[in-house]
This record gives structure tokens, C-alpha cells and sequence, in this order.
């Protein structure tokens, strides 16, 4: 059995196909006969030169979506303000205790009246948040069921006035979204 001639103690793993030399699997990386590249790289890479073949008499575009990175600095700083706003107790009127105090767990209770990920314009506003307890599951009911719960909440008058403060913040896209069609027809009763 031949082992790896960096390590000398693990078995080969692939032999390098220029230098004839084995390595195991932890130091695959230092092969030259493999492209350093990632398969998401080298498709795109692939796309590209493709994309300049013409193809019938046309320039193909590229389909690459560029989205703008997240900034997940700011939304670290305002899930430490918005923790210096919570109580220590669920909202929704169970009482239950909030994970406030628990370091590593505090950002579980702040739950975004409109979802970050859907409305990145108001993702980190200070006022688009609800206290929830996370191990006791109102933050999962929050999320994950339907929305006519929340009007069962006894925070349910300020998720309204949320909802009247944001609402004008959001782009047009945003607000042609399904979530925010629901969500108005809750609070105006159409």
C-alpha cells in the first residue's frame, strides 16, 4: 500500500497524473493536475465563452443574476439593538420567557413583522420586529402558519402600527408580493 508523500502516515488517496506523486484525500489540494476552480466557476466561466458564440445571428445573453451582497454587518447591529428593546417575556400573550438573556440564542426572539428575506428595504428598521419565545414555538407559529393567527395575538394593535409605518418604506416590488397582499387585507379587513 502506498501512502501519502506529504504526510507519510495516511493511504494514497489520487496520484497526481503530471508529477506521479500520491496524496491523500487531505492534501488532494495540492495536486497540479486539478483546476483550482469551483464547478460553479467553471460553468460560469463556461456561460460566458458561450455567450459570446453567436448563435442563428444572435448574441446570446448571459443569464447571470448579479445581486448586491448582503450586508450582514448591519443586521448584526440591529439585532444587538433590537435585543436591548425586548422585555424577557413573549409577546403574543402565552408569557412565555424570551431568550433575551441567553448570548447565544437572544436573536431567536426578535422576529421580523415583515421577513427579511423577502423585504430587504425595512430588514433591519428598528421598528420591524415582535418579541417571541423561540423554544416555546411562537416564533415558528409566527412564521410558518398562516397569517390570520397573528390577529389572535395580543400585540396584534402594534403590529398594525408596524405595519402603517413600514408600509410606505417598501419598494414596488415588494409590495406586489403575496405576503404583503395578505398581510393588508388583515389589517384594513378586505
Amino acid at each position: 500500500m502506498r501512502f501519502c508523500e506529504v504526510c507519510q502516515k495516511n493511504p494514497v488517496w489520487g496520484t497526481d497524473k503530471l508529477t506521479k506523486i500520491g496524496y491523500c484525500k487531505n492534501h488532494q489540494y495540492l495536486r497540479t493536475d486539478v483546476s483550482k476552480e469551483t464547478i460553479l466557476q467553471k460553468a460560469l466561466k463556461k456561460q460566458k465563452a458561450n455567450a459570446l458564440k453567436k448563435d442563428s445571428g444572435k448574441v446570446r445573453s448571459i443569464a447571470i443574476e448579479v445581486k448586491p451582497p448582503k450586508d450582514y454587518q448591519a443586521l448584526e447591529n440591529w439585532f444587538k439593538n433590537t435585543r436591548k428593546k425586548l422585555t424577557g417575556r413573549c409577546q403574543c400573550g402565552c408569557n412565555k420567557p424570551s431568550s433575551k438573556f441567553d448570548d447565544r440564542y437572544y436573536k431567536h426572539s426578535c422576529s421580523h413583522v415583515f421577513p427579511k428575506a423577502k423585504f430587504a428595504s425595512v430588514a433591519t428598521h428598528p421598528r420591524n420586529f415582535v418579541e417571541r419565545a423561540f423554544w416555546g414555538g411562537c416564533h415558528s407559529v409566527m412564521d410558518d402558519t398562516s397569517m390570520g393567527r397573528w390577529m389572535g395575538f395580543a400585540d396584534w394593535e402594534n403590529i398594525k402600527e408596524i405595519f402603517h409605518e413600514l408600509a410606505p418604506l417598501l419598494t414596488d416590488e415588494e409590495r406586489a408580493t403575496k405576503f404583503y397582499s395578505h398581510f393588508e387585507r388583515l389589517i384594513y379587513g378586505r
